[in-house]
């Protein structure tokens, strides 16, 4: 049967009523508990001849009767001279991955912790340590969470039954342990190269962004969907030129709901493909720009034969504005928004519009209706034959420092010495090698080989009879001094604020004179001046690659609000910087400048302040920032970039929330 109004010349073809099934579930449900102890779980459906809006999950290891409880283990893998997160840390997101789990089947999958086991393994790479962590016994478990010291692994990953995170990030959970429950990337399809990217779909944790959920073609692979929740399109009315009308409500968390409203509609595409319609939000929340009420496209396969990882996702047209009534083409239909239901609620920044329902009118393609082009054009509106320019956004290339890092220490340089206090010496260099190795996370452990004559990756020479410091030769024992200059020799420039300077006099007696200078950005120990300074900015953790993947977000124009935590919180959930191309901002030389990279730093004054930082990459390698701005409220960028970013409230203290735009 199909739920929901399909209009003909007749008018309208009035379905059966959810709740009349519901009511009958009900009654039957009763009798059943009554003579077994067993659960029963009407999400595990056939669909018959008679069932028009069926949609059939082809999934064989969708839930079955009375397999809702299952069970997990969680594995904390420590090694020798290397950090793993806290097993209580561990233990928290897999409480949430359960509550997770048990809320977005509505029941259907629930899941216990069955141990939490501590695992010491040798000294050596990712490889061994996971064969290392094999031998924890899985039997009866439905998968195993294995956390591994930070820095030893690239990134997470998951398979044979283990999902094996380098973090515990909660969407890590669920986005590794999705795999192993048969889940692949969700995509998104670029309008204008006509390329899938991978992994770029903001609907689902199977993408690379915060999400709520997953997507509703994964959540109906998985049977975490009633039958009458996704319905297939009346064929027969969209052939003969008819219009069918499509109700759909929010999934939000897919939390169990009585509405009779569906959660989505599905159309068949050719070469055993489907066409998905449904609503992932029904308010606007932080981490991924998908606002309420916008309504998204999925092609996702049939998976008639499908095994392991399989269902995939790609969001190939989104309906940005519910509210406008206009048509938009997507997979051999137009589709029209006519309606919507919505209220206002609470929310931490005042009011905020809930969506309860939107409306669609669904007919064939039989006119020439504008393209949705994941809105690079308004839809619906006559569009100029230009020539398009195609801009390349992605990740800026990384120049990364990772791995062992050999430091030795010598007296002298080019033949002279000062001080020969070896004693302050080795202090110095210990103090520099822990920062990196602190700022690093631990993906850079620098070792200390006690002299020069090894093949050391650096050496600290030491003149103290010198005036100045060099890379090749300090003129101090002075730790920040040591940490700037070793910071220079792996690859790092300096850092500086590109509009104001500072003026120093400098020369003695007759030759002392003034010098106008750059004015030092002291939130890093690579300024300038060399002054000390705990953190780096974030486009050294960047290039560097000691910023997780999932702490960095790449603007595309599409999402504007980020919320940023403090550069300097390590273990921290959320992104650490906002990175904007050149080809984003300088649209007449793409070429030409640096990314920027917008964070939340940390201010050695004022280790309280909330502010943001908008860094741009310089040199001729690169490897130099320069401190555009920094700001408590907002800022536009009009002599260089025409990037405007204005900070929105956020309670939180250790975080701030902004909001980006671009002049072009």
């Amino acid at each position: 049967m199909i739920f929901g109004k399909s209009i003909t010349n007749n008018g309208f073809l009035v379905h059966l009523k959810r709740k009349q099934i519901r009511l009958f579930s009900t009654m039957l449900v009763t009798i059943l508990v009554t003579v077994s102890s067993q659960n029963t779980y009407s999400y595990v459906y056939t669909c018959g001849d008679a069932d028009a809006g069926c949609v059939v999950n082809y999934n064989k290891k969708a839930i079955k009767e009375g397999a809702a409880a299952q069970r997990y283990n969680l594995v904390r893998v420590v090694m020798p001279g290397k950090t793993t997160p806290s097993m209580g840390g561990i233990k928290s997101s897999g409480r949430w991955l359960a509550n997770f789990f048990k809320t977005s089947s509505q029941g259907q999958l629930r899941v216990n912790r069955n141990r939490a086991i501590t695992k010491e393994v040798s000294e050596g790479t990712c490889k061994d340590a996971k064969a290392e962590a094999n031998t924890i016994d899985g039997t009866g478990v439905l998968f195993t969470v294995r956390v591994f010291p930070k820095g030893l692994c690239r990134s997470s990953n998951a398979g044979k039954g283990n999902a094996n995170l380098v973090g515990t990030l909660k969407r890590d959970f669920a986005h590794e342990v999705g795999h192993l429950l048969g889940l692949k990337h969700g995509n998104k399809l670029n309008q204008k190269t006509g390329e899938v990217e991978g992994y770029k779909d903001p609907s689902t944790f199977m993408g690379r962004y915060s999400s709520q959920n997953y997507s509703i073609p994964q959540l109906h692979w998985l049977g975490w969907t009633e039958k009458e929740d996704v319905v297939q399109l009346d064929s027969d009315v969209l052939e003969s030129g008819g219009i069918v009308e499509a109700k759909i409500r929010p999934i939000d968390k897919n939390s169990d709901n009585d509405s009779e409203v569906p959660l989505a509609y599905v159309y068949d595409l050719p070469g055993d493909q489907r066409l998905f319609i449904s609503i992932p939000k029904s308010v606007k929340t932080k981490g991924n720009g998908v606002q309420g009420g916008q309504v998204f496209f999925y092609k996702a396969p049939k998976c008639k034969n499908c095994r392991g990882m399989s269902m995939s996702d790609t969001v190939i047209a989104r309906i940005f504005d519910p509210k406008e009534n206009k048509q938009y083409k997507v997979a051999g239909l137009v589709i029209e928004p006519v309606s919507y239901e919505s209220e206002d609620v609470r929310s931490n920044k005042g009011s905020a519009e809930k969506f309860k329902s939107v409306t669609l009118h669904i007919s064939k393609d039989v006119e020439i209706v504008p393209s949705e082009d994941d809105h690079a054009d308004e839809p619906g509106e006559e569009i100029e034959e230009i020539e398009e320019v195609v801009l390349e956004n992605s990740l800026p290339p990384k120049k990364p420092r990772i791995g062992t890092y050999k430091v030795g220490l010598k007296m002298s340089c080019n033949g002279k010495s000062g001080s020969k206090d070896k004693v302050r010496g080795e202090k110095m260099v210990r103090s520099a090698a822990d920062y990196y190795i602190r700022n690093s996370r631990g993906r850079l452990n620098v070792v200390y080989t006690g002299h020069s004559r090894v093949a050391n990756d650096y050496v600290f020479n030491v003149n103290t009879s010198r005036t100045n410091s060099s890379v090749g030769c300090l003129g101090s024992f002075q730790h920040d001094v040591a940490a700037h200059e070793m910071g220079h020799a792996m690859g790092m420039g300096h850092a500086t604020w590109k509009w104001e300077t500072i003026t120093t006099n400098v020369g003695k007696g007759d030759k002392r004179r003034k010098l106008t200078l750059s004015r030092p950005d002291i939130n890093t120990v690579m300024n300038n001046r060399a002054q000390g300074a705990p953190y780096l900015s974030a486009p050294h953790y960047y290039l560097k690659d000691w910023l997780p993947e999932e702490e960095v977000a790449l603007f595309d124009g599409e999402t504007v609000t980020f919320e940023l935590k403090r550069i300097s919180d390590f273990d921290g959930e959320g992104l650490s910087t906002v990175i904007i191309n050149s080809s984003m901002w300088n649209l007449d030389n793409p070429e030409e400048g640096g990314s920027v990279f917008i964070s939340f730093p940390h201010d050695k004054r004022n280790p309280t302040a909330k502010r943001f930082a908008m860094h741009m990459v310089s040199g001729k390698r690169g490897t130099g920032t320069v401190l555009l701005a920094q700001e408590g409220g907002t800022h536009i960028e009009s002599r260089l970039t025409g990037i405007g970013v204005e900070m929105l409230e956020n309670a939180d203290p250790d975080k701030i929330t902004i909001s980006v735009t671009l002049n072009h």
